[in-house]
């Protein structure tokens, strides 16, 4: 269970930084390019139990997709940390304030008053942007982990 998940953690970290890469690239910011990271995951935890499912005969009990689901995502949100935190680390001033100034504008177009911006702009720093981020695709990870079982799952039936 541990080698098909975290291999599959691997996978679904590399797939995000591709797609944030191509995201970042063509700079296709918005609703629909910020959403389809967890796409990206889906797809990822979806993998975990078809590999696993593969791997032990075409059975999975909904524990056992719950367990692989979080070592997929638990492995790819490390892995994606370690790739963010380094970018992050060793980016220019320019990029730094460029990313800022991005979240103050997506911010703005929310309707956040300025007082609450200046608050958030004052205290936010490239690494916790990429905290913050990396805390909001773990914890909706997890809600897809107990999710998806419920449909991926094919429990042995037990013979009397």
């Amino acid at each position: 269970m541990w080698s098909i998940g975290i291999k599959s953690g691997i996978i679904t970290a590399l797939g995000l930084v591709a797609y944030i890469l191509v995201i970042q690239i063509i700079e296709l910011m918005g609703p629909l390019g910020d959403k389809l990271v967890y796409a990206v995951l889906l797809l990822g935890i979806y993998s975990g139990h078809y590999f696993y499912k593969s791997a032990n005969s075409g059975f999975m009990s909904y524990t056992e997709g719950v367990k692989v689901g979080l070592v997929v995502v638990f492995s790819a949100v490390l892995l994606l940390g370690l790739v963010s935190y380094m970018c992050v680390r060793l980016m220019d001033t320019m990029l730094r304030e460029k990313l800022l100034s991005g979240v103050q504008q997506a911010l703005q177009t929310k309707g956040v008053d300025e007082d609450t911006i200046a608050f958030i702009m004052h205290y936010m720093t490239p690494e916790r942007l990429v905290f913050a981020s990396l805390l909001s695709i773990l914890l909706t990870g997890c809600v897809f982990t107990l999710i998806i079982p419920i449909f991926s799952r094919n429990p042995r039936k037990s013979v009397e």
